[in-house]
Order: C-alpha cells, then structure tokens, then sequence
C-alpha cells in the first residue's frame, strides 16, 4: 500500500527490536545434514523443513501493514541477524542492543547433538526468512519475540548482553 513500505532507515531511539519467529533453523538443518545426519530422523523435522521448505512470513507482514500500530523499521533476515541488524541500526542512526536468552533460536538439544550453539546459530542463520522490525513495544504480540532496543549510539553497532558483535553473518559477495 501507497506510503506504507517499510525501510531499514525509521526507527528511533526507545524502539523495541522484534524477530517473527525461529532464527537458526535451516542453519542447524544444513549443519546436521553437512555432517552425515539421517534425513528421515523425525527429531530433525524443522530443521530441515525450514531449509528445504522455507516460509516467508507475508502474511504476518501484509497483517502488520494494516494494523493500527506498525513497524518504523524492517528488513528481512536472509543474511542473519548478525547481518542484518547492523544494517537496520545503521540506517537508522541507532545502536542496537540485544539478548542472547530472547533470541528465538533452535532447540538446544539438538545444537548439543551438533556441538553448536543456540545463540550463535540465532545469529548467524539466514535463510529462515524472518523479519526483524523496529517500532513500539505495543507491536508484541504471538508472533513476535522482543530481542532487545535501539538506543543512542554508535550507529550500525550492536551489543549482544553488553558486549559488542563479534561475528558478521552471511555475506554474498565474500
């Protein structure tokens, strides 16, 4: 709808960082099999439906665009969050700042299996075709997972549980 696109650039300070759902699990689908794992194993279900069966989340968006209160700030996470999230806080001239606990990452006994973790694979994972979106705490909801706030600062710079982001995520063209 005219006027309502969503940019990486429009959040403010105080904003609240959501994701829409699970970040990491095509990440853990693709390290599982990389690894010799059993396609048919029923304990690696969604994993490996959200790298071969993507699903991006349209409906929740095209829902957020009509609702009363919507997002300033939002991008896809293709990349990662790792990615991602510098790109949204930087064009908004914004710092952001997040938890490792809050992050929606996969189940920590299969990461275990893998000898991976949780947070690190919320991070890096792209491909699970999230959004990220910046804009009121009013905007949680079911779908939404609250991961931290842009504030003051270093534009483009994030802190994950007050320490900065030392890994970078995806990048196509490295």
């Amino acid at each position: 709808p005219a006027g309502r696109a969503w940019r990486r650039a429009g959040a403010q300070a105080g904003d609240r960082l959501f994701v829409s759902g699970p970040l990491g699990l095509a990440r853990l689908g693709l390290t599982y099999l990389e690894q010799g794992g059993d396609p048919g194993d029923p304990a690696w279900e969604a994993p490996l439906a959200a790298l071969i069966r993507p699903r991006p989340r349209l409906a929740l968006a095209r829902r957020l665009q009509q609702a009363a209160v919507r997002p300033r700030a939002a991008l896809d996470l293709s990349d990662g969050l790792a990615r991602d999230l510098p790109r949204l806080a930087l064009a908004s001239g914004l710092r952001a700042e997040i938890r490792s606990a809050d992050l929606p990452a996969p189940p920590a006994m299969l990461c275990a299996q893998l000898g991976v973790d949780p947070a690190r694979c919320a991070l890096l994972g792209g491909e699970d075709y999230q959004l990220l979106l910046a804009g009121p705490a009013e905007l949680a909801g079911d779908e939404l997972v609250d991961v931290g706030a842009l504030v003051e600062g270093e534009p483009g710079e994030v802190l994950v549980d007050s320490k900065p982001l030392s890994i970078k995520g995806f990048d196509h063209f490295a």
